[in-house]
């Protein structure tokens, strides 16, 4: 979907507005995911957070209990629901151009 913010003519945008993009500063006329951008930022922090996770599980020596700290699990859960929060928004500002997808289908 970013890919589509290069095009001359996208055919898949986010709705203008709520916070969804923002203006380029190097073209006024154009305007930028900001949305996606912060989901997109959002979702590696979630990988990074669940490594974390996966790395200390793995170093636990057999017959040890399980890591239950609660403030790193916490942190994932947190990110994770923020994260899927803003992909419901990207869902919900979705604008798509039928006309200009059919063009895009044909011309390739």
């Amino acid at each position: 979907m970013a890919t589509q913010y290069a095009q001359s003519c996208p055919w898949i945008l986010l709705r203008e507005g709520n916070g969804n993009t923002y203006v380029s500063s190097v073209m006024p006329q154009k305007r930028n995911p900001g949305l996606l951008n912060d989901t997109r930022s959002s979702a590696s922090s979630v990988i990074a957070l669940a490594i974390g996770r996966i790395f200390q599980d793995h170093n636990i020596p057999p017959g040890m209990p399980d890591p239950k700290r609660v403030r790193d699990n916490s942190a994932l859960g947190s990110a994770t629901t923020r994260m899927l929060q803003d992909w419901d928004r990207i869902l919900k500002a979705l604008v798509i151009s039928p006309e200009q997808a059919l063009e895009e289908l044909n011309s390739d």
